[in-house]
């Protein structure tokens, strides 16, 4: 049974939470969850722990949902909490989650100043940081897919938040030792350069969709029904996978489900 739990704290506060039957702990998107904040205030008395959570109300529950449809419908509720109680101070981190996510890649992205004119010259200095412009400009990209991303580049991408699988998974990697050691290699091939800037985009996509890292990472490794029952990790190895994981994010966003 998947629910959508209302916590109404006495600050004020509110929080949407989520849980089911499986797991007891619901998790808060403001990084708290249910079963840490009873085991911190479990010195006090019952009665008083009752007072610290003013209510817990059950917004909704399903004993037949898929994990796209619930969290489609958890960010429902915030949106409507949001609009109706602007002055309760709703704290909404996957916000702050979401931004930093897409800072820490965009500044990746961004350390080299190369532009698109730098590319057409034919060098191939600009793989050595990967500029900004790769994932906007076609031209840019095909030039860096061809030179080789750097291992040094891909290093740095191995400490995002959550992209580690996604990257072992396009690439078809299982051992985290033979990802590493793809890092230390000065260029990597066409093949592994496409597939892990194909990664990024799609990656970088799933965040700004579910608004959150750790949210994106859940549906990677959920079985969608748009995908004919997989886990959109279990098909990221391959350019038609990535490209039928992107069409679902762009269903999930516009609320039309195959």
């Amino acid at each position: 049974m998947r629910q959508i739990v209302l916590i109404t704290f006495p600050t004020g506060k509110i929080f949407i939470a989520e849980g089911d039957s499986e797991t007891p702990c619901c998790y808060s998107r403001s990084g708290l969850d249910l079963e840490s904040l009873n085991d911190e205030f479990a010195h006090l008395p019952e009665d008083d722990r009752k007072e610290y959570i003013i209510r817990q109300q059950i917004l909704w529950q399903s004993e037949h949902c898929s994990y796209t449809e619930f969290l489609t419908k958890k960010r429902e509720f915030v949106r409507h909490y949001e609009a109706d109680n602007p002055s309760v101070g709703y704290n909404y981190p996957s916000e702050v989650e979401h931004s930093q996510v897409q800072r820490t890649l965009q500044s990746i992205l961004q350390q080299a100043q190369s532009t698109q004119e730098q590319s057409t010259q034919g060098t191939n200095d600009i793989t050595n940081e990967v500029p900004g412009v790769v994932l906007t400009s076609s031209p840019v990209l095909i030039d860096v897919i061809r030179g080789g991303l750097t291992g040094t580049w891909l290093s740095k991408l191995l400490r995002v938040a959550n992209l580690k699988p996604v990257l072992a998974a396009a690439l078809g990697i299982e051992s985290s030792g033979d990802l590493a050691a793809l890092s230390e290699v000065k260029a990597l091939s066409q093949a592994q350069s496409e597939a892990i800037l194909d990664a990024v985009v799609v990656y970088m996509r799933a965040v700004e969709v579910w608004e959150s890292a750790e949210a994106a990472s859940n549906w990677f490794n959920a079985e969608v029904s748009a995908l004919a029952g997989q886990s959109p990790m279990a098909i990221m190895d391959t350019f038609e996978g990535r490209k039928w994981v992107r069409e679902v994010l762009e269903k999930i966003e516009t609320g039309t489900f195959s």
